[in-house]
């Protein structure tokens, strides 16, 4: 059983290696990068999609790159884990030079952290403490710029993201 699960794994990496490097192919006769957010269920095959675009960075927060090192040869260098909104910040800003697309996976922890975060600096016990709205305001600017800086990057970017979102 376990070795059929691999074989399926191994040949939904292919399959999803070939499609993302078919779309790739046909957007490269466009001027600009690739900018997507792709949206699904845990286990659906996101992260494998991702890992096929071409020399990806993976920024992660769930720590399931290992699962990319034994099914889709990814690198141990090709990857940042991140486990907080500051150490986010710090890899965003980092050099990409040697890489052609970059993966945050996943876009929805980076967000509850930033929030989390927010609280803690401002002594807040919920971000909507500071009144109708102002906490959303600041925290949705200050996550929105530090994406736009991500985006604006010369690079493909690929933002994932769960379908549905569990909070502990």
């Amino acid at each position: 059983m376990i070795q059929n699960r691999r074989l399926f794994k191994h040949n939904l990496t292919c399959y999803n290696n070939y499609a993302i490097k078919k779309f790739i192919r046909g957007v490269k006769s466009m001027a600009k990068n690739i900018k997507m957010i792709v949206y699904g269920e845990p286990g659906v095959g996101k992260s494998t999609f991702a890992a096929g675009a071409p020399r990806p960075f993976f920024i992660t927060t769930d720590g399931n790159y290992e699962y990319l090192e034994d099914f889709c040869g990814m690198k141990p260098e090709d990857h940042q884990q991140c486990f907080s909104w500051a150490e986010m910040k710090k890899v965003f800003a980092r050099d990409f030079t040697n890489y052609d697309t970059i993966v945050v996976d996943l876009l929805e922890d980076s967000y509850l952290w930033a929030d989390n975060e927010f609280c803690r600096d401002n002594k807040l016990l919920h971000i909507s403490d500071l009144g109708y709205g102002k906490g959303y305001s600041i925290l949705g600017n200050e996550v929105f710029i530090e994406y736009q800086k991500l985006l604006a990057l010369p690079k493909n970017v690929i933002l994932l993201m769960h379908g549905v979102t569990e909070l502990l």
